[in-house]
Parts: structure tokens; C-alpha cells; sequence
């Protein structure tokens, strides 16, 4: 196997399990020939229908949807050119080629991304560079002598950690009974005695919070089941995953309630929220354009859409992506200053004045 990589074009060969884990590898590959085995594709559509995981299900209908729309652009086959410098191009594997080490020629998943790999290393202006989450593939691809790299699971709950305590609530009746949730559990804990009896733990509070919001959760469920059409359960039992960080959960409800109301801009920023939390960043932002581009002045929609901008900048930031860190506070910076625009006195008003300091201060440090 050729492994000349001097001033050569890295190539990324992509395992299934990688894009699942990291939605968002498309686009942090930069300047790189990405491919996708054929295989890849077959294992995505097999979650479609399958009954495994909920969340890698839908993590690969969020990545088939993703390749739908860059097979839009161009040829698969051919190569689609990628923000970043870098291009996608899907490969076909003849996993019983002679050429391929007889270790690598059996027909399944694994040996055909394997047998990718080693095709494209043949060429020796080709730095290739196999990504998987899989051990056990991990382990066949050193003994290949391969060069391997991990993609650790993508980390966004600190978004959401930022952006919920300042969220819209003048909308959905849902958020007043999710504080009603909360306050009940609070109060179940605290007067929860008998006599003379101490109250009961924190521990206990939170158990009684959990109780309540599944009890309120299987209701919902039960609306939505006898009613599939019932757009307001929808939404509430979304709202309710969501103040769960059941992220997959909460954007499968409002993708539902979206199919019903397609032009709610409420409903599907609600979505674009669960979509960036879930992993699907570029997804939310879409959204989330898609909504300003039918309604300029909803503040909500450019409130969150910078504050997902700003989370971007600060995570290329600490990668130490600079150019990318600066064009992403911009476009947050943008967003926010229509918001204050837009509602000088609003209920997010505040909270994007705090984030436009701190970004005056990461744009000129």
C-alpha cells in the first residue's frame, strides 16, 4: 500500500458510524476530498426502517436528508463541492476484487469502507486518512497499515444551557404548564411531611418533577394517538421532551407539527432549536433562514439565529479556527443588532446586548 503524503490532498474515507456520532463532519473537514463508501449510504437507509435506537434513527434520516440536498448541487458520483475547500463523492466497492487483501474481501459493512480506503491509498497523491468510531474496524485498519482518526460524539447541550434560561415564553401555553410542572414537584417536596416529619430531599424534588412531566408526556402521547392531526399536543409534548434535553424526541414532535402547519414560524423555530441541539446545526440555521426569509421582522428567529451563530464561533474558537470563529461572530453579530432593532425593550433584548459585548471583544482580541 502506497503511504507517500507529502504535499498531498488529504482524502477522508468516512464510516457510517462517524457521520451518525458527528452530524456536523462535512463540515469541519476543510480543504479534504471526502468519501463516502457506498455501503455508508446502505446502512443510513436501513435505519429508516429499522427499530433500533430512536436517536440514530433519526440522526440518519437528519444525514440522508443532509446528502439528498447536496445531491441537488451535482453528481455524488462525480464529487459536490463543500463549504471549506473541501468535495463529497460517493464510491462504489467490489469487496471480492482481487486486488484487495484477502483479509478485506468479504462482503461485509466494515471490509467494504476497508476496501475503499485501500483503493484510493494506491494513488500516491493521496493522503488517505480512514474515519471511524468502530474498534474493531479501527483495529483491522492499523494492521492494514492505515491512519486512523476518531470523531468524538458532537457536545452541544451548552447552547441550550445558554439560550433556555432567555427563550421565548409568550407563545405556547405548554411553557406555562412546564412551569407548573416545576413549581409542583417543588411543592410536593417541600410539604411532604407527616406530623412533625422532616420535608423530603432535593433528590426527592426532582423525582417528583421527573414523575410529573412523563405523567403529562403519556398524556400528550395519548391525544396524539388518538388524534395524529392534533397540532397543539404536538407541540406540547415537544416542549415537554425538550425541558428533558430529549433533543431527538422533542424535534421528531415538531417535525410532525410542521408537516401540518408548514408555515408556523413558531412551531419551526421550536424545531430549529431541537435540530441544533440534537447535532444538526447546519439544519437549524437553515430553518431558521428559511423563517426570516417569509417574515423578516420575527425577532425570535434572529435572536436564535445568532445566538447559534455565536455558540459556532466560540467552538472554532477553542478548535482555534480563527477565520471561521471571526465569520461566525459576524453573522451573530448581525442577528442581534436587527433583534435590538427590531424590539429595543423585547424579552431577548437584554441577553443580546450581553452577547454583542463579549463579541466585540472576541472580534477584536
Amino acid at each position: 500500500m502506497v503511504t507517500n503524503k507529502v504535499a498531498r490532498k488529504k482524502t477522508y474515507v468516512l464510516d457510517t458510524n462517524v457521520l451518525l456520532t458527528s452530524p456536523n463532519v462535512l463540515e469541519e473537514i476543510r480543504n479534504a476530498d471526502i468519501v463516502l463508501p457506498s455501503v455508508v449510504l446502505q446502512e443510513l437507509d436501513k435505519l429508516k426502517v429499522g427499530r433500533g435506537d430512536p436517536e440514530t434513527r433519526y440522526r440518519g434520516r437528519v444525514v440522508t436528508r443532509a446528502l439528498f440536498e447536496l445531491s441537488e448541487k451535482g453528481n455524488l458520483a462525480e464529487g459536490v463541492p463543500l463549504l471549506g475547500g473541501s468535495s463529497l463523492r460517493v464510491v462504489e466497492v467490489n469487496s471480492g476484487d482481487a486486488d484487495l487483501p484477502a483479509s478485506i474481501r468479504s462482503k461485509n459493512a466494515d471490509d467494504q469502507v476497508l476496501g475503499a480506503a485501500y483503493n484510493l491509498s494506491k494513488d500516491p497523491e493521496r493522503h488517505v486518512i480512514l474515519r471511524t468510531n468502530d474498534l474493531n474496524m479501527l483495529l483491522k485498519a492499523q494492521s492494514l497499515g492505515f491512519e486512523v482518526e476518531r470523531s468524538a460524539e458532537i457536545e452541544v447541550k451548552s447552547f441550550w444551557s445558554a439560550v433556555s434560561r432567555r427563550w421565548n415564553s409568550q407563545i405556547f401555553p405548554v411553557l406555562v404548564i412546564v412551569v407548573m410542572v416545576i413549581l409542583a414537584g417543588f411543592m410536593y417536596a417541600l410539604v411532604d411531611t407527616i406530623g412533625d416529619q422532616q420535608t423530603t430531599t432535593v433528590a426527592g424534588r426532582g423525582i417528583a418533577q421527573a414523575d410529573q412531566t412523563q405523567q403529562l408526556i403519556a398524556q400528550y402521547e395519548e391525544r396524539i394517538a388518538n388524534n395524529p392531526q392534533d397540532i397543539e399536543a404536538l407541540v406540547e409534548v415537544g416542549v415537554l421532551y425538550q425541558s428533558q434535553n430529549r433533543w431527538t424526541l422533542a424535534a421528531e414532535s415538531y417535525e410532525r407539527a410542521v408537516l401540518l402547519n408548514p408555515r408556523d414560524p413558531d412551531v419551526r423555530t421550536f424545531l430549529a432549536i431541537a435540530y441544533f441541539n440534537s447535532g444538526s446545526q447546519s439544519l437549524a440555521i437553515d430553518v431558521l433562514n428559511q423563517v426570516l426569509s417569509e417574515d423578516f421582522n420575527y425577532a425570535s428567529a434572529h435572536y436564535n439565529l445568532g445566538s447559534m451563530y455565536y455558540h459556532q464561533g466560540r467552538v472554532a474558537t477553542e478548535a482555534q479556527r480563527e477565520t471561521d470563529a471571526n465569520e461566525f461572530y459576524l453573522k451573530a453579530q448581525k442577528e442581534l443588532n436587527i433583534l435590538i432593532e427590531l424590539e429595543p425593550d423585547g424579552d431577548f433584548t437584554n441577553d443580546a446586548k450581553i452577547q454583542l459585548e463579549d463579541l466585540e471583544r472576541q472580534i477584536q482580541g
